[in-house]
């Protein structure tokens, strides 16, 4: 049965988290002043664009009312000219009905046109609200990966120049992680480290060759010593 992957959280990537931490702040800072005046912006762009249409649907309106007194002046003008007529009162009450129809559908439509409107100016305001929002959360979440891939290595380089003040010469078993920065310190690091192993096997050699020539002398111990120093340090 394979190995089950071991779960990534959160804290996982913070290695460093009062350094990662505080890069990530800044940088979250700036997106936000960017952020805003961006939605400072766009929201007063929108909001000239709503002011502008809902103009038009007002003047819609008004245009449907005096078309509608037009229509009554109209049909007023012509039951004065045909008073007698017994069979126009039929037609104008016709005329009439379908003149107050017509404005009852113009004004449904244009009713049905300012709610969308409304509608149209809450989605475009919770639209840029959530997008601006997602936009800052992404930029934190990519800062702390970002610096995870640069506080990884500088806690590897760390932890090696702690061991060489310690005296201990290990050269590091694995190299860093994929996508990781600074590979070429790392690299010369390791170069070092190796460098200072072979000054240290190279003196061990020397003083074992010391110890060949004195031996039974009384120096012989102290360079005993001496050899199992450096090579203490060589194992680590």
């Amino acid at each position: 049965m394979p190995e089950a992957k071991p779960k990534r959280y959160l804290r996982n990537y913070l290695i460093d988290a009062r350094f990662q931490l505080k890069l990530t702040l800044y940088a979250v800072g700036a997106t936000l002043v960017v952020v805003a005046l961006l939605g400072t912006f766009l929201w007063s762009t929108t909001q000239e664009l709503f002011r502008e249409t809902e103009s038009a649907v007002e003047a819609r309106s008004k245009a449907a009312e005096t078309s509608k007194e037009l229509g009554n002046v109209a049909l007023s003008q012509a039951l004065l000219e045909k008073f007698n007529d017994p069979t126009f009162a039929t037609k104008l009450q016709e005329q009439s009905t379908a003149i107050d129809k017509k404005y009852d559908a113009e004004k449904a439509a244009i009713l049905g046109q300012y709610q969308q409107l409304r509608r149209n100016q809450q989605m475009t305001l919770w639209v840029l609200v959530g997008g601006l929002l997602g936009f800052v959360i992404f930029v934190g979440f990519g800062a702390i990966l970002t610096t995870h891939k640069i506080v990884g290595p500088l806690f590897r380089f760390r932890r090696m120049a702690h061991e060489v003040s310690e005296g201990h010469l290990r050269l590091p078993t694995y190299g860093l992680r994929q996508g990781d920065e600074f590979k070429d310190v790392f690299e010369s690091l390791a170069k070092m480290i190796q460098y200072l192993r072979d000054c240290e096997e190279g003196d061990i050699r020397k003083i074992q060759d010391a110890l060949a020539r004195a031996e039974g002398q009384a120096a012989a111990e102290p360079l005993t010593e001496l050899a199992k120093a450096k090579q203490r340090r060589l194992d680590g």
